[in-house]
């Protein structure tokens, strides 16, 4: 199977995991919003940021090197394996230590214990890490996504089945621990493919992928640092109710481009890979990407703003009233930060990893530093207003300094990518709510102006967007169009 169809192959797979476990995502979140209270979701936006960082120091950077790395010996692979589990499991054990310091660091009042209860996952999450690493460099998705969405439909069940039980916030530890345990179990039944590692630790084999990973675990860890930069800072300035009425609305502006942007890098990520030494081939599969996710990420976010009302009413329950100005502020930072993320798979793909590391040193010192000055002075619609105005200061500076040195894009191919996919779904979603502005039912507004906005969208981009919409086409396996730009 030659490259192309192997990538599209591998984007309908991940597409399909994706939108499914958003989907649980999101049915949970439903029914969660009515069951609990929002401290429980404030308290659970720590728990989850402090693990996103740390989990970094699970992987070490390993996975990232396996898949750049070609001809790795069993020795080395059984090495990275246990070397990775072992990294799992003293994480495990330092957090659960470290949790009533880390709770009282944030004066939260059950903060503690949520983090007690949560502190297996990375053991967990380590033990099918391997597997689920050489699946994706070998394109075997369709068992990737077949274990995904499994396992996010066996921790949508365990959440719904605590709340109901009256677990509160331990409905939300209890959905990421099932998730994380029977993914891995999962990765060694069915990704395996009968390779067992055996007992082999040598440390001296490790090195060179320790060299690689070592500043992909910094970049990492400063790139989480600055995804979780706000609720940390809120964490520390807010009450968990607060936290919670603004955490909410900004996990389901991240969760549009989580189930879009992980499609297209996770897969593009290989490939670049594979042309990271053929830089116009390197150019256009960076540009292809860049323009694939603006134009699925922009019309979501779009529609997340124009329609915040509708939604949060439909997702959350008449309790939820606050959330409504965040979503609509969290839509317009999710529509510019979406376009920063194939930059990282560019940047490992040519092994930059230095440069990564510096870039998201400089930046998350600088959002630290806004984001507290906002919170500070105007609370929580400062801190919402602050993502905005640091992500669209930062964007001419992501081209210069990450993108025009490694694969020589000009600032104004850059912008196009962004340009048409951005004025199409203007369009759209202005004539989409105009037409539905005097519909009384919230449900049914929402419905016809996705309705609406969704036909122009698709109408006005197979006349000014033909690229995109023809690789839609083939994505679904319906017959290719010739490509009119």
């Amino acid at each position: 199977m030659s490259l192309k169809r192997r990538t599209f192959s591998a984007g309908r797979w991940t597409t399909a995991s994706a939108l499914m476990r958003s989907c649980f995502q999101i049915l949970q979140v439903m029914i969660l919003a009515r069951l609990l209270l929002p401290a429980d979701f404030g308290l659970m936006a720590v728990a989850a940021s402090l693990l996103a960082v740390l989990s970094l120091f699970t992987d070490i950077g390993l996975s990232r090197a396996i898949i750049h790395f070609e001809n790795i010996s069993k020795d080395a692979l059984a090495s990275l394996f246990w070397l990775n589990l072992l990294m799992g499991a003293s994480l495990s054990v330092l957090f659960a230590i470290t949790a009533p310091l880390l709770a009282d660091i944030f004066n939260l009042v059950g903060l503690k214990t949520v983090l007690l209860a949560v502190s297996p996952i990375f053991v967990l999450s380590a033990a099918g890490q391997q597997f689920r690493t050489l699946a994706e460099k070998e394109f075997r998705f369709a068992s990737l996504a077949i274990n995904e969405i499994g396992a996010s439909v066996l921790g949508f069940i365990a959440a719904v089945a605590i709340a109901l039980c009256g677990g509160g916030v331990y409905a939300l530890v209890g959905a990421a621990l099932v998730t994380s345990g029977i993914n891995s179990v999962l990765a060694w039944l069915r990704l395996s493919s009968g390779y067992r590692p055996h007992w082999h630790l040598r440390f001296a084999e490790t090195k060179r992928f320790l060299r690689f990973g070592g500043y992909l675990v910094g970049e990492g860890i400063l790139s989480t640092i600055t995804r979780q930069a706000d609720v940390f800072v809120g964490g520390l300035n807010l009450s968990p109710t607060a936290l919670g009425t603004y955490s909410v609305p900004r996990d389901l502006s991240l969760r549009v481009s989580m189930v879009v942007n992980p499609i297209i890098t996770r897969v593009g990520f290989p490939v670049m890979s594979r042309l990271q030494d053929d830089i116009s081939a390197l150019k256009s599969v960076y540009l292809q990407t860049l323009r694939m996710t603006a134009s699925v990420n922009f019309p979501v976010y779009l529609a997340l703003g124009l329609f915040a009302d509708e939604i949060v009413a439909l997702l959350y329950g008449p309790h939820w009233k606050g959330a409504r100005l965040y979503l609509r502020i969290l839509a317009v930072w999710g529509l510019v930060r979406s376009t920063g993320n194939p930059v990282g798979s560019l940047l490992h793909a040519v092994g930059a990893v230095r440069r990564a590391f510096w870039w998201n040193f400089a930046v998350a010192i600088t959002l630290i530093f806004f984001y507290w000055v906002a919170t500070s002075g105007w609370g929580l619609t400062g801190l919402a207003t602050s993502l905005v105005i640091t992500q669209v200061g930062l964007l001419v500076p992501v081209w210069y300094f990450l993108v025009r040195p490694y694969c020589g894009a000009t600032l104004g191919e850059y912008f196009r990518q962004l340009g048409t996919p951005l004025m199409i779904s203007l369009i759209a979603g202005v004539i989409a709510w105009l037409a539905t502005r005097n519909v009384p039912h919230g449900t049914l507004r929402l419905a016809l102006g996705s309705l609406i906005g969704g036909t122009i969208y698709l109408g006005l981009s197979w006349i000014l967007n033909r690229r995109w919409f023809d690789a839609m086409w083939t994505l679904l396996h319906l017959p290719t169009r010739t490509s009119t730009q």
